[in-house]
């Protein structure tokens, strides 16, 4: 009959132990918090253009740092890298800074407007010094249809090294996060398979000791059959033994 003992309420107890352990363990891991680092170096002089229509760029630089000089010191132009004739009506590839339906360098402003922000951090280690929108065609320029992207680039320029990402293209930023994640679920699975594989092996062997171990005899019960032991070595009732030193009559 099944029962339990020491050694499987020992085992058991250790196969808890270890996925306990080992949830610990993965609760660690996963509630690190990576440091967020710019997949590029930063520059003292960023060259770039707006990905999608209508979108902000964001200007980023390392912490600590006077923000406020930063900001008097930084300076975002616009040009044409490239001016071309074409609309931009029904193209699938568009050159990037190059200006398209008969936009130049007069067309805009070249000195963009930047407004301040030097409140936010961003990921604990960069601030954000400050922001500006994007130069779109006009419905003129481009058509009923909105155009795919602004036109021209814009060169940020600052005496520290500095970051310049759009708004609208969160890739920069969700693949770092993402293979931080990929990391962090390979690093938990390589933590847990030993401890994991013990503990099953301590519940299993917790199992079968439970199964082939006997309970241990009841004290009333060995104590009933004692008597009815020491009953059956006694006489029949009515039955007298032979007293002693007499002999039995001869046949």
């Amino acid at each position: 009959m099944p029962h339990c003992n020491v050694g499987s309420y020992v085992l058991l107890g250790i196969g808890a132990a270890l996925l306990i352990y080992t949830m610990v363990q993965v609760a660690r891991i996963m509630g690190i918090e990576p440091e967020f680092v710019f997949t590029e170096d930063g520059e003292k002089k960023v060259v770039t253009n707006a990905i999608y229509f209508e979108d902000q760029a964001i200007v980023f630089a390392l912490q600590p740092g006077n923000c406020d000089d930063l900001f008097n010191d930084l300076t975002v132009t616009w040009a044409c890298k490239f001016t071309s004739t074409d609309s931009t009506e029904n193209r699938t590839f568009l050159g990037k800074g190059t200006c398209y339906n008969g936009v130049n360098d007069s067309t805009f402003a070249s000195s963009v407007k930047l407004t301040k922000d030097c409140k936010t951090v961003f990921k604990d280690n960069y601030t954000i010094i400050a922001n500006f929108t994007s130069y779109d065609y006009t419905s003129s320029q481009c058509g009923a249809e909105k155009c795919p992207q602004g036109p021209g680039e814009f060169t940020a320029v600052s005496k520290e090294d500095i970051w310049v990402h759009w708004k609208l293209d969160t890739t920069w930023g969700d693949f770092a996060e993402a293979l931080f994640g990929v990391v962090q679920i390979i690093a938990a699975v390589l933590v847990s398979i030993i401890p994991v594989c013990c503990a099953m092996c301590a519940c299993c062997a917790s199992c079968i000791v439970f199964l082939v171990s006997s309970p241990p005899p009841d004290p009333a019960a060995m104590q009933q059959a004692q008597v009815q032991m020491g009953q059956m070595g006694q006489p029949a009732y009515g039955m007298q033994q032979p007293a002693y030193g007499m002999q039995q009559p001869m046949q």
